[in-house]
């Protein structure tokens, strides 16, 4: 008698706890359905017309956006979807200058999905974010470096080069030296 109600005991613990797991699916998709949908509301919201036709990023939208878009990336079922969905933030972040908010993002992607090809372009992302945007020239030599040295066969090693020949360079002087071997 006592293992029969042992067994009936088990059995209901692991049909309430199958519940639960489906209800939680459930709870998971729903959250991530209504994310999407504040998303979308909030990507409408950022942008505001002005008397030029240009569409100007309202601050205070963006970073509650790209909240959105971390908190989707972190109930995202699929890997692809979670990264994109950092990448989007990071667009976000560096159209607001918010640099090291979109640095922390991108180390945040090749950190988490180190595998994924998102890693490998959040690396060179983060090395020309370094180079271009914060114009730390040291973090960014280091970073290029370092990615020439992990991806050799990159579609970006060849850009990340490019990028390193010409680091801290003033841009008139790049123009001229590409001039004077034109001309040449």
């Amino acid at each position: 008698m006592i293992k029969y109600f042992h067994f009936i005991f088990a059995f209901g613990i692991i049909c309430l706890t199958a519940c639960q797991s489906e209800e939680n699916k459930e709870d998971a998709t729903v959250g991530t359905v209504d994310l999407a949908t504040e998303i979308k509301a909030l990507e409408d919201s950022v942008y505001t017309e002005n008397r030029e036709g240009f569409r100007l990023m309202q601050e205070k939208n963006a970073r509650l956006l790209i909240e959105k878009y971390e908190a989707f990336a972190k109930t995202a079922v699929e890997e692809t979807e979670a990264i994109d969905a950092l990448f989007k933030a990071i667009s976000v972040a560096q159209y607001n200058k918010s640099y090291a908010k979109a640095a922390q993002l991108l180390k945040e992607i090749y950190t988490k999905y180190p595998k994924s090809n998102g890693a490998v372009r959040a690396r060179f992302d983060e090395a020309y974010l370094y180079d271009d945007k914060i114009q730390n020239f040291d973090k960014a030599k280091e970073l290029y470096e370092a990615f020439i040295k992990d991806y050799p066969d990159s579609k970006y090693t060849t850009t990340a080069e490019q990028c390193l020949s010409i680091l801290g360079e003033d841009l008139d002087d790049i123009l001229k030296r590409v001039q004077e071997k034109a001309g040449r």
